[in-house]
């Protein structure tokens, strides 16, 4: 048998990915509106809410009613996507498209949260939406970039932002090493790992903002794997290089765990764990992939999916906490997600979508030519993936967090 997964021709469709998106996104949507409010149900609901939390979430040592899975899942896809498309990237057109994909839609989460947080100041059933004391004019500037995080009094405007601090670093360190990922893969994924070892390893001694730095770089290592599956689907690395690569993976990762910060170290709370789960889910769909053909729904969720992760908590839970003194949890719960769901697609449409177009117009102004692929690649172009980026969260290249 061969070592290598042979990848599919030029230009086909990365119909897995869609599919995972779709998943990863709902399971967040999952972990932070339905399983949370499981005991509020009416019956049957609450007993479907209590299987799942009883026989698959504990037992199976899920974090958050399988957010922590969604986000593992949506880690791997940023690796395997990114990598691909950095075949044909420069410096800046990779730069130019990773900046207007992730921040004009996470721009208007923030927006949408001080809108709300303005319109229910003084509705007693939305107090807890509302950040007490209201953030200053400096947090706020500083959680645009999320340079919030860096701080020694951590505080959160868009909950779920922390996760994008993750991908955000992963780019960084993909344009500093651009050229390994394209021409040599080994040393390419070593180089990106050694950056976070580095990092993690320093951070006592450089200051409490390396400190926390280390704490999002300890998760780099999740996306990195990613990275080594797409350059084993490839071809351009074996199975026994793999193996090491992924065993690497894990050993930063445990090493950030233990020295940084033991939260999610515990087996009760632990990402390694969601990270395994991730793989074999990622493992398996990318081998029945020439099987599985998404549907409609499952690609609207994949478009959106994106805006979907960045507006369905808030949108979700101030509606619940509006309506559930009302109506109760159960007849609430459809009108959070159809206006989770509304807000996302809007997102979308109007900000996600249009500036991934300016992106293009921009690099095309600019005369940023694209970069040939690679000889190694496998014969793969841009046009292939049209799972989309960026990383795991944003829709499609052809309409792609």
């Amino acid at each position: 048998m061969s070592s290598q997964i042979d990848p599919p021709s030029t230009g086909q469709n990365f119909e897995f990915i869609v599919i995972l998106r779709a998943v990863a996104a709902l399971m967040v949507v999952y972990s932070h509106l339905i399983g949370p409010f499981g005991g509020r149900a009416l019956v049957p609901f609450s007993t479907l809410i209590g299987f799942i939390k009883g026989y698959i979430s504990t037992p199976l040592a899920f974090i958050n009613d399988t957010g922590a899975l969604g986000v593992c899942i949506f880690f791997l896809i940023s690796g395997f996507i990114i990598t691909h498309t950095a075949q044909r990237e420069n410096r800046p057109t990779f730069a130019i498209k990773r900046a207007l994909r992730i921040y004009p839609p996470f721009f208007l989460s923030i927006a949408l949260i001080f809108v709300v947080a303005g319109l229910t100041a003084n509705n007693p059933y939305a107090a807890p939406m509302n950040h007490n004391p209201p953030f200053t004019p400096l947090q706020t500037l500083l959680s645009l970039p999320m340079l919030n995080y860096l701080f020694t009094n951590v505080y959160e405007v868009n909950p779920v932002a922390w996760t994008l601090l993750i991908e955000v670093l992963f780019y960084v360190i993909c344009v500093l090493t651009l050229p390994l990922i394209k021409a040599r893969s080994r040393l390419a994924v070593l180089v990106n790992l050694g950056c976070c070892a580095l990092i993690i390893a320093s951070s006592q001694r450089l200051g409490i903002t390396v400190v926390h730095l280390s704490f999002f770089l300890m998760f780099v290592p999740y996306l990195v794997v990613g990275q080594a599956i797409y350059y084993l689907w490839s071809g351009r690395i074996d199975w026994r290089s793999f193996g090491a690569l992924a065993i690497l993976c894990y050993v930063v990762n445990l090493y950030g765990l233990q020295s940084i910060n033991r939260t999610f170290y515990v087996v009760t709370n632990s990402y390694p764990i969601s990270m395994i789960y991730a793989l074999a889910i990622f493992g398996g769909a990318l081998i029945l992939t020439d099987r599985l053909k998404p549907s409609r729904v499952v690609r609207f969720f994949s478009t959106i999916s994106y805006s979907l992760y960045l507006n369905h908590r808030m949108i979700g839970t101030l509606i619940l906490l509006l309506l559930m003194p009302r109506i109760g949890y159960t007849f609430a719960l459809p009108f959070a997600l159809a206006g989770g769901i509304g807000v996302a697609y809007l997102s979308w449409r109007f900000v996600e979508k249009p500036s991934q177009g300016a992106a293009r117009e921009l690099i095309r102004r600019l005369k940023l030519a694209p970069v040939k692929p690679d000889r190694n690649t496998g014969g793969q172009t841009e046009s292939a993936p049209t799972a989309g980026e960026p990383g795991g969260f944003a829709p499609t290249e052809s309409a792609s967090g």
